[in-house]
């Protein structure tokens, strides 16, 4: 896979989060509303909001601060500042006292380290990541471990692992987000292990769903994914 398609996927799996908040008054509303800004993909919107919330930060308690200071950190990875987003997020891990917290900053840290092509690295903060998977109640948040972890399997070509992720996802009612990624994964992984594809359910279905979410990445690698198949057929 090409390494904007990885960028892409990976750092659009770290989008699958938060539901949009219809009015934002606190400082609290309004972090929620920049986190839903980020997993519209909305970047310019994501950016604008994150800035704001940093000139008032005043109005924030201590966990608001670290909240804020994890999408500060996706703003740098966005902006292609990995260096300064992984140490922040590097610390958040050691020090946030909120597991929801460490567990994102795990995940950022693994993404970025993903896109650098050092796999050591993400494999360890993947792997903090997934020994809190189990304490994150909200599911929108516990499946996106599923999708960063199949994305990095599926590059590494452990494709049963992969697929192993992407069915666990697929199985806990996922949000529309992580559906996507999960079967976009699954596609890839029983591609690499061999397996038929079904192209209604696993290809035209996948893409359909995917299409529906504004994921066009994830819509491409599905079709690069049957034209593997196809010509390996």
């Amino acid at each position: 896979m090409a390494i904007h398609s990885l960028r892409s996927l990976l750092l659009g799996a770290g989008l699958f989060l938060l539901p949009v908040v219809a009015c934002a008054n606190s400082f609290g509303d309004r972090l929620r509303e920049a986190d839903a800004a980020r997993t519209a993909s909305d970047r310019a919107r994501f950016a604008a909001l994150v800035d704001g919330l940093a000139r008032d930060r005043r109005q924030a308690d201590e966990s608001q601060i670290r909240h804020l200071r994890l999408l500060q950190d996706y703003r740098r990875a966005f902006a292609g500042d990995y260096e300064g987003a992984t140490s922040d997020a590097m610390a958040l891990v050691e020090q946030a006292p909120e597991p929801v917290l460490r567990y994102r900053a795990a995940l950022l840290v693994s993404n970025i380290a993903a896109l650098k092509r050092d796999y050591l690295v993400g494999l360890r903060y993947l792997d903090r990541a997934l020994s809190m998977r189990d304490r994150i109640e909200d599911p929108a948040i516990r499946n996106l471990s599923g999708t960063v972890a199949g994305t990095l399997y599926n590059e590494f070509g452990h494709y049963e692992l992969a697929l192993n992720e992407a069915e666990r996802v697929l199985a806990d009612h996922p949000d529309p987000h992580n559906r996507c990624g999960a079967r976009q994964i699954r596609a890839r992984a029983l591609n690499g292990l061999g397996r038929t594809l079904d192209e209604g359910r696993d290809i035209q279905e996948a893409v359909a769903d995917c299409a529906a979410q504004r994921q066009p990445m994830a819509v491409n690698a599905i079709r690069a994914t049957l034209a593997e198949y196809w010509a390996a057929h």
